[in-house]
């Protein structure tokens, strides 16, 4: 009987692993199902659905807009109601009254910090349509620079896989070669060693390109990509270096944001020295402005006040060198930019246009490279090549085709970093 018991436990036991692995292969299956092959338009059509830089950018324009409104509403007067509820006790009498006006108020004067206000948030305002016009020419180059490093990465991954492959099947010619005692422990090792490197190196390779992809998901909203299907061919660029020089002279550069930032910290300097000046303010009301005693209910009243604070506790002076701090670090950047950025840019220009020519030269020579490894494979089993030779001819074709895939993702992000320097969309040959 307790035999019976415990074989019925255990047929449970299996029963119940059965029915748990086929639960994990069926959970396996179905996200393979819902894992999809992305081109790039795919991606980058759902990215301008879904991109939070976009929005981000949206945002940040929206926000300039209201600081300007903001500053232009500084010249408009205040109006309002006014309402109190007074109680005046005494000896000779006890009064409690209900008053209430409306009014009118507007700043005549106060050492001109409204207007410079204005000036500052209106040079921000430009910034910042700068900056959303660019990030909009250049968003899809943008989008292509993840893509490419993504796909880059997918095409490195798959590079390691196929030397892994071919190291493999020379692994099972180095043991047949061993045992017969053609081949010495330490060529033997040395294909052991090699294979164990590639193996390092591809786990490292993964967790790189599952974080770029990860980036490129978030990036363009979709959560479900498995792998990416187009390769992105880099192209020359028509452009010289008088006309960088040209375009960085614009008003769409990096160079003219630098420009406005000054602009921006001196007209808000000037807004701080306006802290040292008296103000002037116009008010006008009509009603009852609580107990007084007027020829005539409801009154109208017109004052004009003037305020001049002559110590805030040193509040002033310290706002006015912590200003003329950002000032002075906004002129040392732009002086830099002005010397650094043309330079910058022209080695970018260099880069890409070295970038596409380069790959013409790999991609004229992958097919000799493939033909030089299998040529070495051949001769190694005919004992013409030694190991280090194979092992030399696996490291040219992967470090070949590592070198063409970092090419076509630098190509783009050098090529969407100049755009955003010059704030032009460059052109191809």
């Amino acid at each position: 009987m307790e035999k019976r018991k415990t074989m019925l436990s255990s047929q449970l036991k299996t029963n119940n692993l059965a029915r748990l692995k086929l639960v994990v292969l069926i959970i396996i299956a179905q996200a393979n199902a819902w894992a999809i092959d992305a081109d790039f338009q795919t991606i980058f059509e759902s990215a301008q659905k879904n991109s939070a830089d976009l929005k981000i950018s949206q945002a940040h324009l929206n926000e300039a807009v209201a600081e300007s409104g903001i500053a232009n509403s500084a010249f408009m007067p205040k109006v309002g109601i006014e309402a109190r509820n007074e109680k005046f006790n005494s000896e000779i009498e006890d009064r409690n009254q209900k008053t209430a006006n409306i009014y009118a108020e507007i700043n005549l004067f106060n050492g001109f910090k409204d207007v410079n206000n204005r000036k500052s948030q209106k040079t921000n305002l430009k910034i910042s349509k700068i900056q959303k016009e660019k990030f909009d020419l250049n968003f899809e180059w943008l989008a292509k620079a993840k893509y490419a490093k993504a796909y880059a990465l997918q095409e490195q991954v798959s590079s390691y896989k196929k030397i892994i492959e071919s190291n493999l099947r020379n692994l099972e010619t180095v043991k047949r070669q061993k045992q017969s005692g053609r081949l010495s422990d330490a060529d033997f090792l040395e294909f052991q060693l090699f294979d164990a490197k590639l193996k390092q190196d591809l786990v490292r390779l993964e967790l790189d390109a599952a974080t770029a992809l990860a980036d490129l998901k978030i990036f363009s909203g979709l959560t479900d990509i498995e792998k990416l299907t187009t390769k992105l061919f880099p192209k020359s660029v028509q452009l010289s270096n008088s006309e960088i020089k040209t375009l960085l002279n614009g008003d769409k550069s990096r160079l003219a944001e630098s420009q406005l930032r000054v602009e921006s910290l001196e007209a808000l300097k000037s807004q701080v020295n306006g802290n040292f000046l008296p103000e002037v303010n116009l008010r006008a009301t009509r009603g009852s402005m609580g107990f007084r005693e007027a020829e005539y209910d409801p009154e109208t009243v017109v004052s004009l006040s003037a305020k001049w604070e002559l110590f805030s506790g040193l509040e002033d002076v310290n706002r006015r060198k912590q200003v003329i701090a950002k000032l002075s670090e906004a002129q040392i950047q732009y002086d830099n930019d002005k010397l650094s950025l043309q330079s910058h840019s022209e080695q970018l220009l260099k880069q890409i246009n070295n970038i596409v020519e380069r790959l013409k030269f790999e991609e004229e020579n992958q097919k000799s490279v493939e033909k030089f490894l299998s040529t070495v494979e051949s001769e190694y089993r005919r004992g013409v090549k030694s190991s280090s030779d194979l092992k030399s001819a696996l490291d040219l074709i992967l470090a070949t085709s590592l070198n063409r895939a970092d090419l076509r993702s630098d190509y783009f992000v050098s090529r969407f970093e100049l755009q955003n320097l010059i704030g032009q969309t460059l052109q191809e040959k």
